[in-house]
């Protein structure tokens, strides 16, 4: 009866343990990052300062903008465009391609490509899923709001 009861605390323990850990992963700042070329810099800086607030109250997003890279970018026209949530659960949670953000995109006549699309943890990406790359890059960012 002894060893049921010390698996029975010992399982509890373990079961609280991780439930308070994936609370604080959840209710932690995330960013989204897309990485996206283009031949015409300016006109999709134009087309996010026009759709860019749209945008980001669509997907429930506290702040989004521009980063244009002045080093560390892997070609000429690379630029990210990203958006800080709260947490977790709200970036993971909203809907990327609702109406509002389609009819949007039907605005941008840049031709471009995002070639990466990333979901890190917190303000400045410790712990992303490609936190290294992004730090170094944004370390050398113009941000624009």
């Amino acid at each position: 009866m002894s060893n049921s009861k010390t698996f029975f605390g010992i399982s509890m323990a373990i079961g609280l343990m991780l439930t308070l850990t994936a609370g604080q992963a959840w209710s932690r700042p995330a960013m989204s990052v897309l990485t996206v070329n283009t031949k015409d810099p300016a006109a999709y800086l134009q087309w996010v300062q026009g759709s860019g607030e749209a945008i980001a109250e669509s997907i429930d997003a506290a702040v989004g903008g521009i980063c244009v890279p002045s080093a560390g970018f892997y070609g000429p026209g690379e630029l990210y465009y990203w958006h800080l949530f709260g947490d977790h659960a709200t970036a993971l949670g909203s809907e990327q391609y609702n109406p509002t953000v389609m009819k949007e995109l039907k605005k941008l006549k840049a031709d471009r490509v995002v070639s990466w699309r990333c979901l890190q943890r917190g303000l400045c990406g410790a712990g992303g899923l490609c936190s290294r790359r992004y730090l170094r890059q944004l370390e050398h960012c113009d941000i624009e709001q």
